[in-house]
């Protein structure tokens, strides 16, 4: 009770401009169904594998850093980056690991109106899985057995070799790429076609460069393959 009561006393002398200023601000504006507070709305619970999907890994880093683009000389389509971690094999390929990420499961806030929101709830938490450099280059399936790849290879080669040509490679240049793409297909590629999935870049131009898919011994790290030559840097 004697506690109560010096508490009491205490409130009537307590000036009123120390009224704190946040309540003081609610007693000015009261917050009315009107006018909603801008944070009223509830906050959506966002896991930190999918907040990243807000952007292509890509996105992010042409923010941030200085990287170079590898673009498909015959078609244009961007193809890999140097932001992942390429291995240059026999002067031929490039190889880069590829990591699975998930992918979905956000509904960016448009403004629409709530109820129109809360009906699309049901759809908006389909996660997938996807390879991160498939995902960020846009790479479409495709798919060959090893006649129809041969044909296509051939075309292609010949392709790269005049645009090789064409931008002033030298002879040595041009031999390089032919014997090297010739003894990777027969040496790895042929005798493990089965193991190869088929990529084409984003134009799905059926006459540009097919990126390869295999996975590495654990089975289950993928990692592409890419023709060394039939790429043009870009700096961005």
């Amino acid at each position: 009770g004697h506690q109560d009561q010096s508490e009491n006393d205490l409130a009537p002398k307590t000036p009123p401009n120390t009224v704190l200023p946040l309540a003081k601000f609610a007693n000015t504006f009261p917050p009315s169904k009107a006018t909603p507070l801008l944070f009223s709305r509830p906050r959506r619970r966002i896991s930190v594998s999918q907040s990243r999907s807000f952007f292509t890994p890509l996105d992010l880093l042409r923010q941030t850093a200085k990287m170079i683009i590898f673009k498909d000389i015959l078609t244009g389509d961007e193809i890999i980056s140097d932001s992942y971690d390429l291995k240059e094999i026999a002067g031929t390929v490039y190889e880069a690991d590829c990591a699975m990420i998930t992918e979905g499961g956000i509904t960016i806030d448009t403004g629409a109106n709530a109820s129109a929101e809360e009906a699309d709830e049901g759809v908006e938490d389909a996660e997938v899985k996807v390879n991160n450099i498939v995902h960020s280059f846009r790479l479409q399936s495709t798919s060959f057995d090893k006649k129809s790849y041969l044909t296509y290879l051939k075309g292609y080669m010949k392709a790269v070799k005049a645009a090789l040509q064409e931008k002033g490679a030298d002879d040595a240049k041009v031999k390089e790429f032919e014997t090297g793409a010739s003894k990777f297909v027969k040496e790895t590629l042929l005798p493990n076609f089965k193991d190869f999935e088929f990529y084409t870049g984003e134009s799905m131009n059926p006459d540009g460069m097919v990126v390869l898919l295999n996975y590495r011994e654990d089975g289950v790290t993928p990692y592409i393959i890419v023709w060394k030559h039939g790429l043009e840097e870009m700096k961005v």
